[in-house]
Parts: structure tokens; sequence; C-alpha cells
């Protein structure tokens, strides 16, 4: 049908990417203003595409919790790294990361000066469930680490660095690139475009829905020095069957940290379009090219 890959640079007031306002809540039905702008990408993680008047107060909190996670969590170390930690006061002294000791795990100081640069992402082995028809929730998924080994050695956490994915919250992370994908769509092709899949599992509310709307895109990236992130969306049509006429599925393609081969790309299934997807496209200046042509 048609597809659209989009390169997302670090933020800047040069380059920041800003949707129409959308003056009402993406997340949830009955939000009340004020409405808050959102940073489709978190700010913290250098996302270039804003959202004016995009949320609620009740999901922004909710929201915050989950970004605040993985800016804090598995994603901190490479933040640092990179200049992307706005106020480094908020962060304390010292940083805990858990290691292995003599085969045990345990958990170590360091100073923010001596944090070793490390990035933990899962790798879905899997598409998502809805593709296929898996339905139990039993899609499968590793965890790889990215960053400077040497310094890992240097730690002692090297030998098993794997510790470094222990504890890591699955579930939150599904929340985090569904909230992305889920903004990144509604601002590119209108709020009245799509009927949407993601919203309960951005709020918590069914996060049964990660394993059915989220997995493997099927190819690895190459190292592209200066892009942070890329995403983009495609369409895919489906023919009528007896029991549901013919709509078109909007899927995201989001890859995060794209500085590093082969970090996964996440196929995140959206929703699918309320309207013929010439009418979508038309605004945008675009055309569906359909197999055919």
């Amino acid at each position: 049908m048609s597809a659209n890959w989009y390169r997302n640079e670090r933020i800047s007031k040069d380059n920041a990417r800003v949707f129409k306002p959308a003056n009402r809540c993406i997340y949830c039905a009955d939000g009340q203003p004020p409405f808050t702008r959102e940073h489709v990408i978190p700010r913290g993680m250098g996302g270039g595409m804003i959202f004016p008047k995009a949320s609620c107060e009740k999901c922004r909190e909710i929201i915050r919790d989950v970004e605040t996670y993985c800016m804090r969590g598995p994603f901190l170390s490479h933040r640092l790294e990179l200049g992307l930690v706005n106020d480094l006061g908020d962060l304390g002294d010292v940083v805990r990361v858990p290691i292995r000791v003599d085969g045990k795990r345990t958990d170590k100081s360091f100073s923010l000066e001596d944090l070793p640069n490390y990035l933990v992402l899962p790798q879905f082995h899997d598409p998502p469930g809805l593709t296929t028809g898996r339905t139990d929730g039993t899609g499968r998924h590793s965890y790889t680490i990215w960053g400077d080994q040497r310094s890992l050695d240097e730690h002692g956490s090297a030998d098993e660095s794997a510790v470094l994915a222990e504890g890591f919250d699955l579930v939150k992370f599904a929340r985090a690139i569904a909230k992305i994908a889920h903004g990144y769509v509604l601002g590119e092709l209108g709020l009245d475009s799509l009927e949407p899949y993601l919203p309960p599992l951005v709020l918590g509310q069914d996060t049964r829905l990660g394993d059915l709307l989220i997995g493997d895109w099927g190819e690895d990236g190459m190292a592209r020095e200066n892009v942070l992130h890329q995403i983009g969306h495609s369409f895919l049509q489906h023919d009528a069957t007896p029991n549901h006429g013919e709509f078109v599925r909007v899927d995201v393609r989001l890859r995060l940290f794209a500085r590093y081969e082969r970090t996964p790309v996440y196929r995140i299934i959206t929703g699918v379009l309320k309207k013929p997807i010439d009418e979508v496209l038309a605004p945008l200046g675009q055309s569906a090219v359909r197999p055919s042509e």
C-alpha cells in the first residue's frame, strides 16, 4: 500500500517536529482540559516530535511513571553517555547497578562519572500475536546489551553481563513504545483517521495487549551514527471476509538508539483506518501505492 520512514534526530529548537494541536486527550475519551503537550519520543531520549495539547493530567501522570522507569532504569547509563539527561541533580550522587560476584547477584554503587556505559533492549523473536493468531501471551523475547564492554569489564560485571537485564520490566517497556507509536500515528494521520488499539495498553488497563500488538519487524538495522531513533508506518490492506468488511491496518516500525548495529526493529500495530486510505493521505500530499500498481 504505502510506507514511510522517518529518521528522528536529537531534539532541538531547530529540528523539533511539531504536529497540529490535538486539543483533547489522545489516550482517553473523557480527559478534561487543560491539555498538555506530549513529546512523542520522550525528550529525555532526544525525541524530536511534539504533539501540543494532547494529554489530560490524569493520563500524563500514568505515562510519566512508565517513561520515568525507562529513563532512569535501563536507559539511564546510555542517556548520560549521550548527554540526554537534562538535570543531573535529580539523580542523586550514586546509581546502583546489578552485577555478579562469585556467581551471586548483588548491587554495586557507581558515581555518575564512573557509571559503565551500557544499554539494555529487549528483542522480540515473533511478530505481534494479532498477525499470527497467537493469543496466549507466549511470544518469545530475550535481552541484548550494547555499550562499552571494556567499561563493564573494569567494573566486574562483564563475566555475566546479562545480569544487567535482570529485573527489566518488559510490560512498562511495551507500554512506553506503544505510547510512542500511538502518538506518532495520530500526529501523522490525524486524530479522526484511526480506530486505535493501543490506549488500553499505554494506560496499563490491559497489558495483555503487549504480546498481541507488539513484536519483531523481522529485520535488523545498520548503525546510523547521526540518528538517535527511527520511526515510520506502513499500511496493510485486508480483504473483506464473511464476518468483516475490508479494512486497512496501520503498523509502526520503531528502532531505538540506531547508532548501534542490529538494535531491534519493533513492529507495533496501532489500529485500523476509519476512512478510505486515499482520504487519509490526501491532506498530506500523498497517495496509496497498491501492489498492482
